[in-house]
């Protein structure tokens, strides 16, 4: 539309035969600006005369501009639409979200690895769906192009919460819908979150359990005939806690520097700082000047053009945690997108594991220092002054695959273990080989200064969790604290 009144045909109403012969004719009637219609760029209702909410934004189907990837008419091949094409799973809440957010493991290109046991067919509607059985997803989704096919009459629902990954990216469900879903006979109401891309269908570890999709395994047994249980309590051991007690101390600083890399076409933006509840003000203070004395953070007195929002989160235990809110500097990061790993990669890769250790390192991504640069732009204002991160902080679109990188360099070279984050899980098919492998990993750990969290550690286990999954020597199983919401 270029604004100008825009006319269209309509026929009249056809003469009756015992009237008239000529033929139809065709005669123009003005539109009416102010009336609704579904709009072919954006799928929205609104006026032709309003701005399209699709203007100026590039389409992630064909990357052309002012439409969304919903309405786009391009046919692709099948190649790039398998580049383009997203998976949503490991779907989990975080103490560090807030209240309104849901966080998902991985929005990242398809997986080439993930079994066909993993997925399951339910019939919503006596259509068949095929799902992909996540059982540390915390909530259920569906793609807006499979709801649409189902010809459902449900009642719709304006959810006020979003998906995000760990590595930052973040999805706004259109709404939420209850559905009966039916698996050999067992019907269910599931709750499902409808999203804007052409994703597979997820469903999460209590709409598996509720299906009996999954089972719980308590315990395995090693081949010497040693039972570990996998309810008992496990502290550090004593040979552990005594030769590497200075691997438990502290927040570590690994080597090499973190450079935020900027377009250079995106403004920066300043954010004024926000107001905190008196109850909390003490505490936030405090934080502040232990991340200082820890050298996590500094105190900003130069102008910096990115100022950045500050987000307190109270933790179970009542403390506080300081996080940085770099909603508008993480527009403008340049990103390396070096792949993250997924559990079903992990277990492909141990499939005579008998014994399990997982070390945690502690503050993950404090742990990897930033350029004076990047510090800069990881500013944040505060009721106390301005302060910048002088280490990686959460928060950060592109934090997760960068301290991903870090860690396989660190660690990924040795037999039998393999980094997912900010874990390093260690195996092997007897006590003696874990024993031998998990020792190489801890004199790394000690080589690169990295510090672990004790109470996140777990030692010579049948089982192990990770990523809201129970690994075993049998697959992968569910959390069941993940299946409690």
């Amino acid at each position: 539309m270029n604004g100008e009144d825009t006319s269209i045909h309509a026929l009249k109403k056809k003469p009756s035969a015992h009237t008239s012969t000529r033929r139809e004719e065709y005669v123009p009637r003005k539109y009416n600006s102010q009336r609704n219609s579904k709009c072919g760029k954006c799928g929205r209702d609104h006026r032709r005369n309003e701005q399209c909410p699709a203007e100026g934004k590039k389409c992630n189907k064909c990357l052309k501009m002012n439409h969304f990837a919903a309405m786009c008419k391009t046919k692709q091949n099948k190649s790039r639409d398998f580049r383009n094409k997203k998976n949503i799973h490991t779907i989990s809440e975080s103490d560090s979200s807030s209240d309104g957010e849901f966080y998902v493991g991985t929005i990242d290109a398809p997986i080439h690895t993930i079994d066909n046991t993993w997925y399951e067919t339910l019939k919503i509607n006596n259509q068949p769906i095929r799902f992909q059985l996540d059982t540390g997803a915390k909530c259920n989704v569906i793609s807006t192009k499979t709801f649409s096919k189902l010809n459902l009459h449900v009642i719709k629902t304006k959810p006020d919460i979003s998906l995000k990954s760990y590595s930052g990216h973040s999805i706004k469900p259109r709404y939420a819908v209850n559905i009966p879903c039916t698996y050999k006979g067992q019907t269910c109401d599931v709750k499902f979150y409808i999203v804007d891309i052409d994703s597979t269908s997820v469903l999460g570890g209590k709409a598996c359990a509720d299906f009996e999709l999954i089972k719980r395994l308590y315990t395995i047994q090693t081949d010497d005939n040693q039972i570990i249980e996998s309810n008992q309590t496990n502290p550090i051991p004593e040979n552990i806690r005594k030769n590497y007690a200075d691997s438990f101390k502290g927040i570590g600083c690994i080597p090499g520097e973190h450079s935020i890399q900027i377009d250079s076409t995106v403004k920066p933006v300043v954010h004024a700082p926000r107001k905190i509840p008196i109850a909390i003000k003490d505490k936030v203070k405090e934080e502040l000047q232990r991340m200082e004395q820890n050298e996590i953070i500094v105190k900003q007195t130069e102008p910096t053009p990115w100022v950045n929002s500050m987000v307190t989160v109270i933790k179970p235990n009542n403390k506080v945690r300081i996080c940085l809110d770099p909603i508008d500097l993480n527009k403008g990061i340049r990103r390396a997108h070096y792949p993250l790993k997924t559990i079903e990669e992990v277990v492909a890769n141990m499939p005579e594991a008998k014994v399990l250790s997982k070390i945690d390192a502690k503050n993950g991504f404090w742990q990897l220092k930033l350029t004076e640069e990047s510090s800069k732009l990881c500013t944040f204002n505060t009721p106390f002054g301005k302060y910048g991160f002088n280490r990686l902080p959460f928060g950060i679109v592109s934090a997760s695959e960068v301290f991903q990188k870090a860690m396989s360099e660190m660690f990924d070279d040795i037999e039998g273990a393999v980094s997912i984050i900010d874990d390093v899980l260690i195996w092997g098919k007897d006590l003696q080989e874990h024993n031998e492998r998990l020792k190489k990993v801890l004199n790394r750990v000690r080589e690169n200064n990295l510090k672990l969290s004790p109470e996140k550690c777990e030692f010579r286990r049948n089982q192990i969790s990770c990523v809201g999954h129970l690994l075993t020597s049998e697959g992968v199983k569910p959390d069941q604290e993940k299946l409690e919401l």
